[in-house]
C-alpha cells in the first residue's frame, strides 16, 4: 500500500462510516476531503483491505 492508502486504512474502523467521517478522522485537508477519502477507500476495496456498504448514492466503508 502507498503511504496515503495506509493513512486512510488507519482511519477506517470495524463499523461502516460515511466518507466525511473517514476524511475527518484521517485529517484530510484537500479541497474535497470526502471525494479524496472515497477515492482511497475504493482503492483499498480493490486491494481487499476495505469493504463497501451503504447505497450506491451514499457509500460507506469499513476495515476488512
Amino acid at each position: 500500500m502507498t503511504p496515503r492508502q495506509n493513512h486512510i486504512y488507519e482511519a477506517l474502523t470495524d463499523d461502516f462510516d460515511h466518507p466525511d467521517v473517514i476524511a475527518r478522522r484521517a485529517k484530510i485537508t484537500t479541497v474535497s476531503p470526502r471525494e479524496t477519502a472515497s477515492k482511497f477507500c475504493i482503492q483499498l476495496t480493490k486491494l481487499g483491505k476495505a469493504e463497501r456498504g451503504g447505497s450506491k448514492q451514499f457509500p460507506q466503508w469499513r476495515r476488512k
